[in-house]
């Protein structure tokens, strides 16, 4: 009997009973917040969403190391501060770097709130809508969307945000709109209590539209907070998406974000990522080429200290003949943090022509730091160019030399050096002034 014939042997009952321990509050929740409340108010279709991804998260749980994807990550500190879901919205302000951006769409604790945000300045073609008033006008031809890149089955932290789904946005740029200034996201987490808020992001751009969004995640000092956001996206044919994020998320919390993306004929999707803050954050992309002449990059920097942890996931799909894909993402490493990079290069059969490009780096700036890297190629086609690379090590002793035979204090010299390695991947950042920002952003980080 083969693997995938042979049956599932049915959970333990400890397991069983850990599962049905970490849904309680969750439960709980669903029932205030949409079985009395909000029950009447909901569209039968939403409603129904909401309930199968309830029972998706009480069958499956959070995420364990058990499981291969998450064999680096273990969530059980998340599991057990039981952080219930956010309730009405709560006030906020946003730091004066954020407020001066424009234009800008501001979400608290994963509801949109229109006194923190600036939309004046969307160019024609350009419109984005609260998912909340988007479901309520709009069902109809949001239901299908929903959950068709990042299904609820399979995953506990996506079934959770679909059994919570409440508010976020719907973005659309219409077909043959160039954008070139781009529109700001800001994602901010503010927790007076242990809780948690999960927004959903729906995207899509039309044919030959060209945009970049540049996603803003941040958090306010206080109790622990989980931020689980999922974002689906749509590239028509010859559209092109950049898509930054700088993960910013207070000290604290514990940040999950899943992006998928599906990229048409001559369309492409870059996506870069700074993560800087969380406790706890998992960054997981997956992109699939769906037409030939699609392609995608991917490049992120992990600058972590102290415990924290942070864990980019990506996979990429060679759907179709002639696409092309490259990744590079590289950990920087102190204290006692940790750093994982799971990377999969799939072709499907009959992918031929294609070009996929990996390269994951990890630096060590302390003996207590740790780096999981695990790239992966998988091919079912026989014309293809594919490579990988994964190195993990500490400062160069030859570089650091050179730079102090050169006058240059031994910490001003590992900190050039470590802006060298990090820029690599600023240097993809499509706009300016975010590119400016993000170097000046992480020279604090290396400051500090």
């Amino acid at each position: 009997m083969t693997a995938a014939a042979r049956p599932k042997r049915p959970p333990s009952p400890k397991l069983l009973a850990e599962r049905t321990a970490q849904a309680a509050p969750f439960v709980q929740a669903f029932v205030r917040a949409f079985e009395h409340a909000g029950a009447a108010a909901a569209p039968a279709w939403l409603a129904a969403l909401r309930q199968a991804g309830l029972a998706a998260f009480r069958a499956q749980g959070f995420p364990t190391p058990a499981l291969e994807a998450w064999r680096f990550t273990n969530l059980r500190a998340l599991a057990d501060a039981q952080l219930a879901p956010a309730g009405d919205p709560i006030a906020a302000t946003l730091p004066p770097a954020l407020a001066a951006l424009t234009p800008r769409a501001t979400f608290v604790n994963g509801r949109f709130a229109a006194a923190l945000s600036d939309l004046a300045g969307l160019p024609a073609g350009v419109t984005l809508t609260p998912l909340a008033e988007a479901t309520a006008r709009d069902g109809d031809a949001l239901r299908t969307r929903i959950g068709k890149l990042v299904p609820a089955e399979g995953d506990g932290l996506a079934a959770l945000n679909a059994a919570f789904l409440a508010d976020g946005a719907v973005l659309s740029v219409a077909a043959g709109t160039l954008a070139t200034a781009p529109l700001h996201l800001v994602m901010l987490g503010t927790a007076p209590a242990p809780l948690s808020f999960h927004p959903r992001l729906l995207v899509s751009l039309g044919a030959q539209a060209q945009a970049t969004i540049v996603e803003h995640q941040a958090g306010a000092a206080g109790q622990p907070y989980l931020a689980n956001q999922v974002c689906e996206i749509d590239v028509a044919a010859g559209a092109r998406l950049a898509w930054i994020t700088h993960q910013d998320h207070a000290p604290g919390a514990f940040a999950v974000a899943r992006m998928a993306a599906a990229v048409a004929r001559d369309a492409s999707f870059r996506h870069v990522l700074l993560a800087t803050g969380a406790l706890l954050s998992r960054h997981e992309v997956r992109i699939r080429l769906d037409g030939p002449g699609a392609s995608t990059g991917i490049h992120a920097a992990g600058l972590l200290r102290g415990a924290a942890l942070a864990d980019i996931t990506t996979a990429i799909e060679h759907a179709a003949p002639h696409t092309t894909s490259d990744e590079i993402v590289k950990l920087v490493l102190d204290g006692r943090s940790r750093g994982v990079f799971q990377g999969r290069i799939a072709v499907a059969p009959g992918a031929q022509k294609i070009e996929g490009y990996q390269l994951s780096r990890g630096l060590l700036l302390s003996e207590d730091a740790t780096a999981n890297l695990k790239p992966e190629l998988e091919i079912f086609a026989d014309d293809v160019k594919c490579s990988h690379g994964s190195t993990v090590g500490q400062v160069d002793p030859a570089q650091l030399f050179y730079l102090r035979a050169r006058g240059i204090d031994p910490t001003t010299a590992r900190r050039l050096l470590v802006e060298g390695f990090v820029g690599e991947i600023l240097e993809k950042v499509p706009d300016d002034e975010t590119r400016a920002r993000l170097a000046a952003q992480a020279a604090a980080w290396l400051a500090g």
